[in-house]
């Protein structure tokens, strides 16, 4: 593991038992009726969530019957998925992978779904080419961020201010997204913005980044 991602690795593993406080605020339901929505009802799609933390997506994904698959470079935010998905006794796979290269063949996964990790990106570029060759032929990408007003509702440091002027995306804008996935190959790329309501936390609203290969 190199420095970059250790530091990453480290950061979460540190705020693992407090992150999924961040998660109260949701409105689950609306999440699950969104997700059903950007998905379908096909319920034999396999759908891979990367950087899953301690679950929120995996976990719902795998109780609206899809079959889901969770990875993450954080072994303590693992820990708690696992556990919270045999508690809750959901078929959920949860896997620890290095951050740069996933460890699956190609054509794996239906869908590709990930939460607030765009912007914690190294090497996006590298990055996406990795997501589309594990993706099936039409296979769906869903990135949810939050809306940022400025650059300096985003300036609250995670890995620390040197490190994080340097992520290629940490103050990306909806056409940055949008380039960036397109230059990767995928197709149907778009922003989706979804209802302020989905959380009641006093932060912007979310939206989604969508594409297909």
């Amino acid at each position: 593991m190199d420095s970059e991602i250790k530091l990453i690795a480290d950061t979460w593993d540190k705020i693992s038992p407090e992150f999924d406080d961040m998660h109260n605020t949701e409105d689950l339901k609306l999440w699950k009726q969104n997700l059903k929505m950007l998905l379908g009802d096909n319920k034999e799609m396999s759908i891979l969530d990367i950087g899953t933390g301690t679950g929120f997506l995996a976990i719902m994904l795998s109780e609206m019957g899809y079959k889901s698959t969770g990875v993450d470079i954080s072994e303590k935010m693992l820990k708690i998925a696992k556990e919270k998905s045999e508690k809750m006794k959901l078929g959920c796979k949860f896997l620890l992978f290095d951050g740069k290269e996933l460890p699956f063949k190609e054509s794996s996964f239906n869908a590709i779904v990930n939460c607030r990790l765009l912007w914690t990106l190294t090497e996006p570029e590298n990055t996406f080419k990795d997501w589309y060759s594990v993706l099936k032929t039409n296979g769906k990408v869903l990135s949810f961020m939050r809306l940022a007003e400025d650059n300096d509702s985003n300036k609250n440091w995670c890995y620390g201010e040197d490190f994080e002027e340097n992520l290629p995306l940490k103050f990306a804008e909806e056409k940055d997204f949008i380039k960036i996935f397109e230059k990767s190959g995928f197709k149907d790329v778009k922003i989706i913005h979804l209802p302020a309501k989905m959380s009641s936390a006093p932060l912007n609203p979310w939206f989604c980044v969508y594409c297909e290969k």
